[in-house]
């Protein structure tokens, strides 16, 4: 799997939510698209 792609992916819709006036409702899904990056790293080891 191509960290870079996931990378990629998920960098301009942060980008897009910094520019933005963030609500906790969008803080919480970027916080669990984290989540699940990470529990997918996991999955790797």
């Amino acid at each position: 799997m191509n960290l870079s792609s996931e990378y990629d992916k998920i960098l301009p819709g942060v980008k897009k939510l910094e520019k933005q006036k963030t609500s906790l409702g969008l803080w919480l899904q970027v916080r669990m698209k984290i989540f699940n990056v990470i529990q997918l790293f996991d999955s790797l080891k």
